[in-house]
């Protein structure tokens, strides 16, 4: 059997992300998102009628989650911090919320893990979304003060960050095919939508590059 060495510099590892997997969505001072308000309005939407109601508990089980991690062999893995746990509606800091993040990533050191950390897996505060989401310039700003207080507070714990997951697919699914709720149809809003998605990211970056340059991040 033929026998394959991984580069040095590999990273192997598996992804995952908060709405898919935390669970406790209305805990800890974590504000309902648009993955929690569809769950609210059409359960049966979800296979086998879970929602964001469950996930796999990784709140609960993160313990006995990361050890299976590292017992596949992985060095590394990517979650996502969710919007609507770190901060509140005034875009302040949720301590409880930030609490959880920081203990997440000591046992994921502590496990021999390298977290990658994602920001934006679709999951928009709800209260955003009914500001204009994705089609309003205040949320870009939103999520780019979101961005910079995550950076400033998990910067030195933290080295790889993505700012969003798979970028074209909300465009797609939420605004466009209707796939997601509110299941939309209309091909100029999902543009505007793709649009602010680039512009939210390229604000992010530059929040990145600054905390950066002030030793905020690592």
């Amino acid at each position: 059997m033929a026998q394959y060495q991984l580069p040095g510099d590999f990273f192997f590892g598996a992804a995952m992300s908060g709405p898919q997997t935390e669970g406790q969505w209305n805990q800890g001072g974590k504000l309902e998102n648009l993955w929690d308000t569809w769950s609210i309005q059409d359960l049966d939407s979800f296979y086998n009628r879970v929602g964001s109601y469950a996930g796999n508990d990784f709140m609960a089980k993160y313990q006995e989650d990361l050890r299976i991690l590292k017992d596949l062999g992985l060095d590394t893995y990517r979650t996502s911090i969710q919007w609507s746990r770190l901060l509140d509606v005034d875009g302040n800091l949720n301590e409880e919320g930030a609490a959880w993040y920081h203990e997440l990533f000591r046992a994921s050191r502590e496990a021999g893990l390298e977290p990658f950390v994602n920001l934006y897996h679709f999951d928009m505060p709800t209260y955003l979304f009914d500001r204009g989401g994705w089609e309003s310039r205040e949320v870009v700003e939103a999520y780019a003060h979101y961005a910079d207080v995550a950076f400033r507070e998990f910067g030195q714990e933290i080295k790889y960050w993505f700012t969003f997951n798979e970028p074209i697919v909300e465009p797609e699914q939420r605004y466009q095919e209707g796939v997601w709720f509110p299941q939309l149809h209309d091909y100029n809003r999902a543009r505007t939508v793709q649009y602010h998605i680039s512009l939210a990211h390229a604000l992010a970056v530059a929040n990145y590059r600054r905390a950066y340059d002030e030793g905020a991040v690592r």
